[in-house]
């Protein structure tokens, strides 16, 4: 999304589902420089580390190096209907 959320998305095996995230610089399209990449950093979560834990700081990276942390808050909601 172009802000910081919420957003939702389904989770369809806890143990296996991951979440992708991708940081970048909060400039438009116009105000970025031609070669400057906007992608600031990214992290693959494993949604499984927030069975314990709603909130953790996970490490982000760009080519291999560390690039700084996010904070990263999951809540998780049924999708059940109930009568």
């Amino acid at each position: 999304t172009m802000n910081n959320g919420p957003f939702a998305f389904n989770i369809y095996n806890v143990h296996q589902d991951r979440l992708m995230v991708w940081v970048q610089k909060p400039t438009s399209l116009a105000l970025t420089k031609r070669h400057e990449p906007k992608t600031i950093g990214t992290c693959d979560v494993q949604i499984q580390q927030f069975l314990l834990e709603e909130e953790a700081w996970i490490p982000l990276t760009k080519d291999n190096k560390p690039m700084g942390h996010i904070l990263i808050r999951i809540e998780f909601q049924s999708n059940a209907k109930f009568t």
